[in-house]
């Protein structure tokens, strides 16, 4: 097989942020001719495009999330009121979405000792987390990366 484009009925431009692919589509946060943002739907069996209709399209562009397999997008502003307090004070990234459905925050800056929030949708529920044996990083204010899901044995290093 060769690689050919695919021709889409409207145009749009990729912006180069994140895509989430779901069951064998891809989804994306794109802009079309007119600078509109949209989120486009690409089917990877039928090689179709369609696109995602949102109730209100001054919501786009989002942070696109597969939450128990189902396409879901996160805003800050819909954090729990729990969420507004003590954490208040700290800006977070959105770092992703864990297997067991939990919403993972981290702050701009590492912060002494370093941690990161687990938000559980279902529950309401915020959890911090202090990640422990990170002082060689303490006097740098550089931004650490958070990666989901994945465990590595540490006697291996």
């Amino acid at each position: 097989m060769t690689w050919r484009l695919i021709e889409c009925d409207v145009p749009h431009s990729y912006p180069g942020t994140k895509s989430i692919c779901i069951n064998g589509v891809l989804y994306y946060n794109a802009r079309d001719s007119n600078g509109d943002d949209m989120v486009v739907r690409f089917d990877v069996r039928s090689e179709k495009y369609s696109f995602v209709n949102f109730i209100e399209r001054r919501m786009l562009p989002v942070t696109l999330i597969n939450f128990q397999g189902k396409l879901a997008s996160v805003r800050l502003s819909s954090l729990p009121p729990m969420w507004k307090g003590a954490h208040a004070r700290e800006h977070c990234y959105f770092d992703g979405v864990t297997a067991t459905n939990e919403f993972v925050f981290s702050p701009f800056f590492p912060s002494k000792p370093l941690h990161v929030y687990y938000y559980n949708f279902v529950k309401k529920t915020v959890t911090k987390v202090e990640i422990q044996g990170m002082g060689a990083f303490e006097r740098r204010r550089s931004r650490v990366d958070i990666f989901l899901n994945h465990v590595a044995d540490v006697k291996l290093m």
